[in-house]
């Protein structure tokens, strides 16, 4: 499946010299590890607001749409951990030799 332009870019662009379509384990754990950091700074910064705004009690209809796409981004980092395990192969499922 290929890629459209802006994710090759990103990839492949001036932030990296890795060929986007590389099959090294150790490439894609560098890839996963990033997007994961990232995840993981919105998900904190979320986190801070949802709960700031639950005990000053003035939770609204946005703050109820931010932890919907809240509890979707933690299912977004759980699943990409679990697709990309074996360095790149796409499967959800661990071979008999694990």
């Amino acid at each position: 499946m290929k890629l459209p332009t802006q994710n090759v870019l990103a990839w492949e662009g001036a932030f990296f010299s890795i060929p986007l379509h590389s099959s090294s384990t150790h490439i894609w754990d560098f890839r996963k590890v990033c997007v994961t950091i990232l995840h993981l700074f919105v998900i904190g910064v979320t986190s801070v607001r949802l709960v700031h705004r639950w005990r000053t009690k003035r939770m609204w209809w946005d703050d109820y749409g931010a932890f919907v796409t809240l509890i979707v981004d933690v299912l977004v980092v759980i699943l990409m951990w679990l697709k990309f395990r074996h360095g790149g192969k796409k499967s959800f499922f661990v071979s008999e030799q694990d």
